[in-house]
């Protein structure tokens, strides 16, 4: 067994020479071992890490370094197995071009749109479109005070005979415009027109006009305004111009006189645009 060297404190001071002797002096706080004696620590082998092996896919949107390669495609995750539905005891018919879709109902109730008004002479509707025209008001103006708002109906010779029945009763009618009408409805609703005196015959004799046709109209959908003595000369005004609109109308308005001689029943076809009436029926 081969030992170390010592080296003596001499031999790095620099005054020896080449041919000074190396002195050796034994170790004696040393042990030595034999190498044969040394007990060898066996470590266990773990498996060989395969360097092909996929790495985990990265999840969208992270970071990824530019490689120039395709990312290798990760295993997929198995499905799970199929569970088996249980088939219907009887499978639905399949439609074919011989089979026919079924009609969609017709909403309840006769096709015809009817309605009974009071029409406005040619003097009225004439003072109605230079008002309107002064304040570029689009739209159609009104041309008939409405007694019986739209409806339905399939007994058109009963109601016939029930408009005869009672325009012999309550006609004419002698009314007056007698006041310009400001109203505001809802929160941006602006009504003007001229109001009718006496309000309380008018009022009566509509409400006898619904009793006459009971039982032969059905009303048509949607919520129906409550009937209101007064002639209208323009529905929802633009709030910055009804109240010039209303002041225009009191400095030209002027109290008239009007007999009601006669009341007409129109219709219309129904449909998704606006209803175009016209006259069915003028009684007397």
């Amino acid at each position: 067994m081969i030992k170390p060297p010592h080296f003596a404190q001499d031999d790095f001071t620099g005054t020896g020479s080449d041919d000074d002797e190396i002195v050796y002096e034994p170790l004696d706080d040393v042990t030595w071992v034999d190498e044969d004696e040394i007990e060898v620590i066996e470590l266990p082998e773990e498996p060989a890490v395969d360097v092909t092996e996929v790495p985990p896919e990265i999840p969208a949107g992270d970071a990824v370094e530019e490689t120039g390669e395709a990312p290798a495609e990760t295993p997929a995750a198995s499905a799970p197995a199929a569970v088996p539905l249980p088939l219907p005891l009887e499978l639905p018919p399949e439609a074919g071009p011989e089979q026919a879709a079924e009609p969609v109902p017709a909403p309840g109730g006769p096709p015809c749109l009817y309605r009974v008004v009071i029409p406005l002479d040619e003097a009225l509707r004439s003072t109605i479109d230079a008002v309107r025209g002064e304040h570029a008001l689009g739209g159609p103006a009104p041309a008939a005070l409405e007694l019986i708002a739209p409806f339905r109906s399939d007994h058109p010779d009963a109601l016939a005979d029930a408009l005869r029945t009672w325009s012999g009763a309550w006609l004419p009618l002698e009314l007056a415009l007698d006041a310009v009408s400001a109203e505001v409805i809802g929160p941006r609703r602006y009504v003007a027109g001229w109001s009718l005196e006496p309000a309380g015959r008018l009022i009566a004799a509509q409400h006898a006009l619904v009793d006459a046709l009971d039982g032969l109209r059905e009303p048509c959908e949607g919520e129906s305004e409550p009937f209101e003595p007064r002639i209208v000369v323009a529905d929802r005004v633009p709030p910055h111009v009804f109240p010039h609109l209303i002041a225009d109308m009191q400095r030209a308005f002027e109290p008239q006189r009007r007999a009601i001689t006669a009341i007409v029943l129109e219709e219309a076809t129904p449909g998704p645009q606006p209803p175009r009436w016209s006259v069915r029926l003028s009684v007397p």
